[in-house]
C-alpha cells in the first residue's frame, strides 16, 4: 500500500502536469487565433494606395485588395487644415486637395521666413489624414478607419508670393479603433506636425540659392 507521503507527491506531480498541458493549451490556441487573425486580414482588409496624382488638385485612390469594392470613403483632415469632412465618391474616386493644399500654403506663410536669394526646401512635410472606408469583398460588408499622410515637397522662395508644393503621394500609417474620436486624433497628431514645421526655422530646412 502507498504511503501517505508518496500520494501526495503523485497528486502534486499530477497538478504540475495539468498546469503544464494547460499553459501550453493556451499556448497554442493563441498562436491559432494569431494566425487566424493575419488570415483574416490578409483575405478581407485593405489598404488605399494613390493610383494617380492629378497637378496638386486631386489624388485618384484605389484599394490594394483586388477582391475590394468600395462604396464609400470619406476622409478627414486637422481643423487647421479643414473642418470639413471630404466625400471621395465613385466611380473615379477622386480625393480633392487644391484646399487643403492652400490651408499650407498660409500656414507655411506664416511659420517660415524667405531669405533673399535662397529658396528654401522642406522635404519632408505631411497633412495627417484620417480615411474612413467602407466596401464590400466577397459578399461581406466591412468598415475601417486609418490613418494617411498626405506627403508634400515645399519650397519656399523670395521671388514667389506664397510657397510652391508638390504632392508626392498618399501614405497609409496604421488602422484606428472604430471608436475613436477622428477630430481629437487628428488635431492631437497636427499640433506635433505644425511644431515640427517651425523647426524648420532652426536650420534643419536645406537652403539653395535662387538662380
Amino acid at each position: 500500500m502507498m504511503s501517505a507521503k508518496n500520494i501526495s507527491l503523485i497528486t502534486v506531480a499530477i497538478s504540475i502536469l495539468a498546469l503544464f498541458i494547460s499553459i501550453y493549451s493556451s499556448y497554442i490556441a493563441n498562436k491559432s487565433y494569431k494566425l487566424s487573425a493575419k488570415k483574416y486580414n490578409n483575405e478581407f482588409m485593405t489598404i488605399l494606395k494613390s493610383v494617380k496624382i492629378n497637378e496638386n488638385l486631386t489624388i485618384q485612390i484605389g484599394p490594394t485588395n483586388e477582391k475590394v469594392q468600395l462604396q464609400r470613403v470619406v476622409a478627414h483632415y486637422p481643423d487647421a487644415i479643414s473642418e470639413n469632412q471630404w466625400t471621395i465618391e465613385s466611380p473615379d474616386y477622386l480625393l480633392y486637395i487644391s484646399s487643403p493644399i492652400e490651408s499650407i500654403k498660409m500656414i507655411i506663410n506664416k511659420c517660415i521666413s524667405k531669405e533673399k536669394n535662397k529658396t528654401i526646401i522642406l522635404p519632408n512635410v505631411t497633412i495627417p489624414t484620417i480615411i474612413e472606408t467602407y466596401y464590400t469583398i466577397d459578399g461581406n460588408n466591412m468598415f475601417v478607419k486609418s490613418m494617411y499622410n498626405i506627403e508634400l515637397l515645399v519650397q519656399v522662395s523670395d521671388v514667389r508670393l506664397f510657397p510652391s508644393i508638390t504632392v508626392k503621394g498618399l501614405i497609409f500609417s496604421y488602422r484606428m479603433a472604430n471608436e475613436e474620436d477622428t477630430k481629437q486624433h487628428l488635431n492631437e497628431i497636427w499640433s506635433e506636425y505644425y511644431n515640427q514645421i517651425k523647426d524648420y526655422k532652426n536650420g534643419d530646412a536645406k537652403q539653395e540659392k535662387t538662380q
